[in-house]
């Protein structure tokens, strides 16, 4: 997914329901997470998911939302994290009663009325309160945040302007997971273009049945949680094993936090692409096709790049079903002209999952793009991503960009 400023996100995650005879599982695996013991780290992993998610290629992770100061909290998993978009959202069905009722909403200061936010995706929307929580990853706590609660039972009705972008996404199974951890190189998940703009698209305040678009200010947004850390927020280390051309059921990985500010998060021989401030976006080639506007999104399911370049899938629709395992290669390039060579595979997914229902995991999933190329989750099994935040201090040069090792 890749959020910023009244553009619709790119998440494409819930787009690989599991249909027909071919079954993705459905309810936590029950597979061993990594070992984590450093503050600045938790566990992340590829399974599948949720009872009812139904998706392939799904990172996740935990996140511990307490009320403001308090030691009232619940530990929610199965967020997906998702390297395109920025901020905290979680289901309110999966809240315990007593936290849903007590985490503090945030009031409009011109209106005195609860903010609320509609966030647009590929496959639909999600629209909810935003409230104020502290969020504790591992060690790590981002305090008196904002967060996004997807499907709040007192803020039931959604703006047309919302509700027509698409199906709502605020459940278990349409959203493939119980909430989203955002960690893009944005701080906020809108940014200055919310703050300035009334008619945004992305924030409201909300008075009974009736809901106004409102600008919001920088620090009242829903925030990308590392940036808010005291300590190790200057980005994120996403890492993950590779993954065999027949699949995996269980991957797992770890969220690092901090680039150069703690010895288990050096940049070491990582190559940095620098991206553009607005879109978090770089130059892409592939096949000697070259595709302006790339970027890397651990919500996106798939590599998605081109059209037509294979046969679409017959049961999974918006993916290629290649008859024959196909070879590719290109780079990356940043807006510093630094550039990775890359080499894929793109194969059948619907073959793959018949032969072996367990598979949550596949590192050869491709589909039709829509400019650029999505480096989608496929790119992140085998390496280690860095994610640095725009305006922030690193040992290679302030974010934002991206880095591949």
């Amino acid at each position: 997914m890749q959020s910023r400023p009244g553009y619709i996100s790119r998440w494409l995650t819930v787009a690989f329901a599991c249909l027909g005879l071919i079954s993705c599982g459905g309810g936590d695996s029950g597979g061993s997470s990594p070992s984590v013991n450093a503050t600045n780290q938790v566990a992340a992993v590829v399974d599948s998911g949720p009872a009812g998610a139904n998706v392939i290629n799904a990172l996740y992770a935990s996140v511990t939302l307490c009320v403001p100061g308090t030691t009232n909290c619940q530990t929610i998993d199965h967020l997906l994290v998702d390297t395109g978009a920025s901020g905290v959202r979680v289901l309110a069905s999966v809240l315990q009663p007593d936290l849903l009722a007590a985490l503090p909403p945030s009031i409009n200061a011109a209106s005195q009325q609860p903010v609320a936010e509609c966030m647009q995706f590929v496959s639909g929307y999600s629209w909810g309160s935003v409230r104020a929580a502290d969020i504790k990853l591992g060690g790590e706590t981002a305090s008196n945040a904002r967060i996004q609660l997807i499907g709040d039972p007192a803020l039931p009705t959604v703006p047309s302007a919302c509700s027509s972008t698409g199906p709502a996404l605020n459940s278990v199974q349409s959203l493939g997971a119980n909430g989203i951890i955002g960690l893009s190189t944005f701080a906020q998940d809108c940014g200055q273009f919310c703050a300035s703009q009334v008619s945004n698209g992305v924030y409201y305040a909300c008075a009974g049945a009736s809901c106004s678009p409102i600008a919001v200010p920088l620090a009242n947004q829903v925030w990308n949680p590392v940036a808010l850390f005291p300590d190790d927020n200057n980005g994120v280390v996403v890492s993950l094993p590779a993954v065999p051309s027949t699949g995996a059921a269980l991957v797992n990985g770890t969220l690092t936090f901090g680039i150069g500010t703690q010895a288990n998060n050096s940049l070491g021989s990582a190559i940095v692409l620098t991206v553009d401030p607005l879109y978090g976006e770089f130059s892409s080639m592939v096949d000697s096709v070259n595709y302006p506007g790339s970027f890397i999104d651990s919500g996106s399911n798939g590599l998605f790049y081109g059209s037509g370049l294979f046969p679409d899938c017959s049961i999974f629709l918006g993916f290629y079903c290649p008859p024959v395992p196909q070879a590719q290669s290109g780079f990356l390039q940043g807006l510093n002209g630094a550039n990775l060579a890359v080499n894929f595979t793109v194969s059948d997914p619907e073959s793959l999952l018949a032969s072996n229902p367990a598979v949550n995991a596949d590192a050869e999933i491709a589909g039709p793009g829509f400019g650029g190329v999505d480096w989608g989750l496929p790119f992140f099994f085998g390496r280690s991503i860095y994610i640095a935040i725009e305006g922030m201090s690193t040992p290679a040069v302030n974010g934002p960009w991206v880095g591949i090792q």
